[in-house]
Parts: structure tokens; sequence; C-alpha cells
């Protein structure tokens, strides 16, 4: 493990010297499958997005488009709430009668951000992902991040970090005090914090695929332990 944090290191020293479209071919190398290369492609994308935040500047327009992007995520996460509570307590009362298969479950939710192109009449096209933001979006989805679980026994089963309103990330340094008067959620910090996502990325987000997974459990006894 040392062996590749070294090497991790290395590479983010050498990549300062390399331009965004040069560090944004190296992810989409090292990405993929065939040439997969893990400290390659976490070195590109820090560097990468390092790069595009300190030249990042927040006008009014992106400000904008960063709060409406909020306010999408919270939406998808209160529709979440919604969904998860139902079936959560529907999922419950199968048990408690003794359901004949339902013995256990876990309910996830997942939000990930796509950034697709549009075509010439301006529609998006969902089968055109710019391919360093599908390499992003590849990355997030194996993580944690804009994601949650409710388990049977969770005694906070409808308590969602992403609709936290006391938790607010809107003093946080890198909004300069642009955001003192505005509610920045969980899920903004999320992306900006825990990925490899720039802000520049951030607002180019423009497709949300929102899912909802139910996790079924049935359990066989067939040992008698002594």
């Amino acid at each position: 493990m040392q062996k590749n944090i070294e090497k991790m290191m290395k590479l983010k020293e050498l990549y300062e010297t390399y331009s965004v479209e040069d560090l944004e071919k190296i992810a989409v190398r090292a990405g993929n499958y065939k040439n997969r290369d893990e400290e390659e492609l976490e070195a590109a994308l820090r560097v990468r997005c390092w790069k595009l935040n300190n030249a990042f500047e927040w006008t009014p327009e992106n400000k904008e488009k960063l709060l409406q992007l909020d306010a999408k995520l919270i939406e998808c996460f209160e529709k979440f709430k919604a969904e998860a509570s139902t079936l959560y307590y529907t999922l419950l009362q199968r048990i408690e009668n003794n359901d004949h298969f339902l013995h256990d479950f876990m309910i996830e939710a997942r939000v990930i951000p796509f950034v697709f192109e549009q075509d010439y009449e301006g529609e998006i096209t969902l089968d055109s992902v710019n391919e360093i933001y599908g390499v992003l979006s590849e990355e997030l989805n194996n993580s944690v991040n804009l994601s949650f679980s409710i388990y049977r026994e969770s005694p906070d089963e409808t308590e969602i970090l992403y609709l936290n309103r006391e938790q607010n990330w809107n003093t946080d340094h890198w909004f300069k005090g642009q955001f003192d008067e505005h509610f920045i959620s969980q899920a903004i910090h999320d992306l900006y914090d825990h990925t490899d996502w720039s802000f520049p990325d951030i607002l180019q987000i423009n497709y949300l695929d929102v899912n909802l997974n139910v996790n079924y459990e049935h359990f066989v006894e067939f040992v008698e332990f002594k």
C-alpha cells in the first residue's frame, strides 16, 4: 500500500506541470477497464480538479447555476425520503406479519450526475457523454457519495443527511463569502469536497440519474446448533 501511495504522490508532483487537457487524456486512459491504473487515475483527476478550481471565479451566473443544481438535488432526496418511508413501513409490516419470504431488507438511494452533450437541435443526447465526465460519473458511482441506505433496524430510518437544514456549507472557504445568505446542502459538499468534480464540472451537470433499490433478504436455517 505504501508503494502505491508513493507512486501517486510522485505522479501528482509530475502532473502539476501538465495541462488540463493532457490530464484528461491520462485519466480517460487510466480509467479504462483494460488499462486501468488506480494511481494514475486518482493523481490525474486530483491535479485536474485542483487546477480548475484555482482558476474558477464566482460570477453571478455561476452562483445561480450552483443554487439551481442544489435545489434539484434536494428535490431528489425529498422524493427519496417520501418513497423510502412508504417502502420502509410496508416492508416492516410484512416482516411483523411473518411474511413467507421477507426476513430483512435494505433500501438504498443514489444520485449520479452526468454531463451530456446537446445535439444540433439543442436536445440532450443520452448516448453522448464527454469522456472525462464519463470517468467522473463512474468514479462517483463507485463511491458512497450522494447515496444513503436505510436498514430495518435503523431507529432514524427517515433521517437523511442530505436534507439536514442545520448542516449548511455556505461558509466553506471555497465560496469566498459569496453564499453567506444562502443554503448549500450536503449533496453539493459531497461533490466538491469528497470527489474529483471541480466547480466548473459541477456547473456543467445537466442530468441526474436517480436510483432507489430495495434488497430483500430471506434466511434458511437447516443446521441445529448445540
